[in-house]
């Protein structure tokens, strides 16, 4: 990695796939653009003027889209968040790798940085005294990560700095907002749990929100009485969700099984959703999308079953594993579902973020692969 004026970065260690987000050593750090803003905004002029003024008559399209960029400006804002007083150098562990990787070509290394892969996880072991770190697979533009702290640790030890921002405050529903010129970070009421003989034991918690004398916001978490003889999961999740155009939330509605899904209209060309019909832009101004991404195995007759809404489908299999890798379930075919019970055993699998690694072949022998998060909910 590279930063600005061509240092090298070595304190950067992985990229969130088709994101600005870059997990380093100590922290995390966010580059946000509008970017994807100034495009539209030039493809409205374009085709508003594309006709009647003379300039566009004599330029196809994409000529007069360049001569807009030449008079445009774009802002990008870096926010980081750092693991205050952390081990400086933790021991990092990677699962889940991808079947296939990426080859990078850069001006600085025109040879190629070759076979890089993808992983569903990545792990920092003892990031503080006795406190683990596990990043897990994104869903969209979201980062979920939770912080496990081993028995007896002291989860005080955790702060977190979050320097770059121009305002950070807890909301009347206990959310983290994290606001900067371009976009607002979003973590989610902190979810602290402990799994004590099978059973998922929730702890009362809440942000604690301090400034340091250099202006940075530290971020700790207020916990109620837990017990100390089990690790303790804190599983904030840290959400901006579209991809890297212009998305729209258009419709939240179930399907004959009960299935809540979310429907939208989508600009973007990657990072639209987890799963869904279609993944990738398929041409036109816009692209419909389907993200189901969490279900309650409840027996309430709503949004109790996780499968795929997918349509001419000749081949598909698919493997879930809880955080720690062990296969749950596993699908044969596009038309299974999983009612969150464990295959082999048949027991419930407990509250939590699981992931999933697919591959198959459509009707017109079209290979396609991919991965992603569903969230288990129980009450």
């Amino acid at each position: 990695m590279v930063g600005r004026g061509g240092k090298e970065r070595p304190d950067v260690l992985f990229q969130l796939a088709q994101q600005s987000v870059f997990l380093r050593k100590t922290g995390i750090s966010y580059v946000f653009s509008d970017q994807s803003q100034v495009q539209s905004r030039i493809n409205t002029k374009v085709k508003k003027n594309l006709d009647v003024d003379d300039i566009y008559s004599e330029m196809n399209e994409m000529k007069a889209q360049a001569e807009l960029w030449k008079h445009s400006k774009t802002r990008v804002h870096q926010v980081d968040m750092n693991f205050l007083n952390a081990n400086e150098d933790p021991t990092i562990g990677k699962l889940g790798k991808s079947i296939g990787y990426t080859n990078y070509y850069y001006p600085h290394c025109t040879e190629g940085i070759l076979k890089v892969g993808e992983y569903q996880t990545i792990q920092y072991h003892s990031v503080y005294d006795g406190i683990d770190l596990v990043f897990l697979s994104p869903c969209a533009n979201g980062l979920k990560y939770d912080l496990i702290v081993r028995p007896f640790a002291d989860p005080n030890q955790i702060q977190l700095e979050w320097r770059g921002a121009d305002s950070a405050f807890v909301t009347d529903n206990g959310e983290l907002i994290i606001e900067n010129q371009i976009l607002a970070i979003h973590e989610s009421i902190p979810k602290v749990y402990q799994i004590i003989q099978n059973d998922t034991i929730y702890i009362n918690a809440a942000y604690h929100l301090e400034t340091s004398k250099k202006g940075s916001t530290i971020v700790s978490f207020e916990l109620s009485e837990y017990n100390p003889n089990f690790s303790l999961i804190i599983d904030p999740w840290v959400t901006n969700f579209g991809g890297d155009g212009v998305d729209y939330g258009l419709e939240v509605d179930t399907d004959p099984d009960g299935n809540v899904v979310m429907s939208g209209e989508s600009g973007s060309s990657t990072a639209i959703s987890e799963a869904g019909f279609q993944m990738v832009f398929g041409g036109g101004e816009s692209d419909s999308f389907l993200a189901p991404n969490i279900f309650t195995p409840d027996n309430d007759g709503v949004n109790n079953m996780f499968y795929f809404p997918s349509e001419e489908i000749a081949d598909f299999n698919c493997s879930v594993t809880n955080r720690w890798g062990v296969e749950v379930f596993q699908f044969l075919s596009v038309e299974d579902k999983w009612d969150g019970t464990a295959v082999g055993n048949g027991k419930e699998c407990p509250a939590g973020v699981y992931f999933y690694i697919y591959a198959g072949t459509d009707i017109n022998g079209q290979t396609f692969q991919g991965h992603g998060t569903v969230q288990l909910v129980r009450d």
